[in-house]
């Protein structure tokens, strides 16, 4: 659930261990400071149940990936209005996914991995991807978004999403789900078992 900008400029790190306070903090291993007095990572939850504060720089850019929990995420550029800092965001509905898969599978061949969204490591060009056509005729539609200082851009349920950085600033990202998300989650799950069964491989990171 966390966004990962990379590129020039990029801050290694920039995020780590902000907005991830709680009473789980005051009970972590003094020898681990990094695991919970539970065993679990401190950063556990990180953009998830809680804020994940991150750097962008000029140019930077934060790959294709889908939230973890095919969960929705809201996030928000911290800077007043007026400010250089603009975001161009590019999205796939959920509903897209298997045909994205299928596209990537032709893109990538045999380095094709079932997780590669989940990976974050991949740029796509989106006008290839909008200019893509199944063999039945199939098309991904890629949506396309400014997002300007203070300003908040929601990501739906399961949707695949990356973008760029134009200017210098910090953002803030948080996931959220609300009672129809649950739809939406099984909707995404029983896609990536179709996936499963056309490809077999199987999907290690979660839904």
């Amino acid at each position: 659930g966390v966004n990962h900008d990379t590129g020039a400029g990029k801050v290694e790190g920039a995020g780590e261990g902000i907005g991830t306070g709680g009473d789980d903090d005051a009970a972590a291993d003094a020898s681990n400071p990094e695991v919970d007095a539970g065993g679990r990572s401190a950063l556990w939850g990180a953009g998830i149940i809680s804020p994940w504060l991150y750097f962008m720089s000029m140019g930077s850019v934060f790959c294709c990936h889908i939230e973890d929990y095919a969960f929705g995420s809201a996030n928000v550029i911290v800077a007043p209005p007026g400010s250089h800092s603009w975001v161009v965001w590019y999205s796939v509905p959920r509903t897209s996914i298997g045909n994205l898969h299928e596209y990537l599978r032709g893109l990538l061949g045999r380095e094709y991995a079932l997780d590669c969204l989940e990976q974050r490591k991949l740029w796509l060009d989106p006008a290839s991807v909008a200019a893509w056509v199944g063999p039945s005729g199939e098309k991904i539609p890629v949506f396309r978004h400014l997002q300007g200082p203070s300003e908040y851009v929601a990501t739906d349920y399961g949707s695949v999403h990356w973008g760029v950085n134009l200017g210098v600033g910090w953002k803030a990202a948080v996931n959220f789900a609300y009672p129809n998300w649950r739809e939406a989650a099984e909707t995404v799950h029983l896609m990536y078992k179709k996936l499963e069964a056309a490809t077999g491989q199987t999907r290690n990171y979660r839904c």
